[in-house]
C-alpha cells in the first residue's frame, strides 16, 4: 500500500515536471517572437494587431525593421549636429586667443600678470578641446563607415520589396557624407599637429616660463620687446601667425561638417515618406 501511494506521489510529481517544461518552452517561444520590449506586447486580449507587430519586428526587411534603421539615421544626425557645435566652438576659441594675442602685440605689453595666466590657461584648454573632440569625431567616423559600408541595406532591401525605387540622390548623399567625413577627419589631425608644433616651440615654453618675478608687481606691465627675456617679440609673432592658421584650418573643417549634417539631414527628409 505505501509503494503504491509513493509510485503514484512520483508519477504526480513527473507528471508536474512536465507541465512546467512545456511552460517554460512556450515561455521561450513567445519571447523569441516577441523581439524584446521594442517590439511591443506579443498578445492583448481583443487585439492581433500587436501580435503581428511583434512577429513583423522579427523579419528582416519588413517596414517596422527599415523605420529602426531609419532611427538610427536620426541618431547619426544628432550626432552630426554635435561635431558641428565642438568644431564651432573651437574655431571661436582659436578666435579668441588670437585677437587676445593681437592686443598683446598692438599694447607692446601684457598688462599684468594675470592677464598672462589667462592666455596661457586659455591655449592649455583648447589643447584639451582638440583632443576630445579628436576622440569624439573618431566614434563618429566609425559610425558611418558602418553606415556606409552596408549602405543601408536593410532599409533598402525594404523599398525594393515593395517595388519603391530609392532616389539616386540617397546614394549620392551617403557617399558625399563619407567623403567629407574623411576630409574633415583629416583636418582635425592637421590642428591637432599644429597645436601640438605650437605647444612645443620655444615660443611657449617662453611664455610658460614667465612668471610673476617677471612683472614689477601682479598690476605691472610686462614689456614685450625684440629682446626681453625671457618672452619676446618673436616669440608673440609665432604664437599669433600659428593660431591665425588654426583658425583657417578650423573655419574649413567646420563648412565640411555643415555639408555632412546637411546630406544627413537629406536623406532622412528624402526617405521619409516612403514608408508606407
Amino acid at each position: 500500500m505505501a509503494l503504491e501511494i509513493l509510485a503514484e506521489g512520483i508519477t504526480a510529481l513527473i507528471d508536474w515536471a512536465i507541465y512546467v517544461l512545456w511552460f517554460m518552452i512556450l515561455l521561450e517561444a513567445y519571447q523569441f517572437i516577441r523581439g524584446g520590449n521594442e517590439a511591443g506586447p506579443l498578445i492583448n486580449p481583443g487585439s492581433m494587431d500587436k501580435f503581428w507587430k511583434g512577429v513583423k519586428a522579427r523579419v528582416p526587411g519588413t517596414a517596422s525593421r527599415a523605420r529602426r534603421v531609419q532611427h538610427r539615421e536620426v541618431n547619426q544626425y544628432l550626432l552630426q549636429q554635435k561635431e558641428e557645435n565642438d568644431l564651432d566652438g573651437l574655431k571661436h576659441g582659436a578666435a579668441e586667443i588670437l585677437t587676445d594675442l593681437q592686443a598683446v602685440h598692438s599694447q607692446g605689453e601684457f598688462a599684468n600678470y594675470k592677464s598672462m595666466v589667462a592666455l596661457t590657461d586659455k591655449i592649455r584648454q583648447f589643447g584639451n578641446t582638440i583632443r576630445q573632440t579628436k576622440q569624439d569625431f573618431n566614434k563618429l567616423i566609425k559610425r558611418g563607415d558602418a553606415r556606409v559600408g552596408n549602405k543601408l541595406n536593410q532599409m533598402f532591401d525594404y523599398f525594393k520589396k515593395k517595388g519603391i525605387q530609392v532616389p539616386q540622390e540617397i546614394l549620392e548623399m551617403e557617399r558625399q557624407i563619407y567623403k567629407l567625413h574623411q576630409e574633415t577627419a583629416q583636418e582635425i589631425a592637421s590642428i591637432e599637429g599644429l597645436f601640438r608644433e605650437i605647444v612645443t616651440s620655444e615660443a611657449m615654453k617662453a611664455l610658460e616660463t614667465l612668471d610673476l618675478k617677471h612683472f614689477p608687481n601682479s598690476y605691472s606691465p610686462y614689456t614685450i620687446e625684440k629682446n626681453s627675456d625671457p618672452f619676446n617679440e618673436s616669440h608673440l609673432l609665432f604664437l599669433k601667425q600659428k593660431f591665425g592658421n588654426e583658425g583657417f584650418l578650423l573655419e574649413d573643417a567646420y563648412k565640411k561638417q555643415i555639408e555632412a549634417k546637411k546630406n544627413m539631414q537629406g536623406i532622412i527628409l528624402e526617405t521619409r515618406e516612403l514608408y508606407k
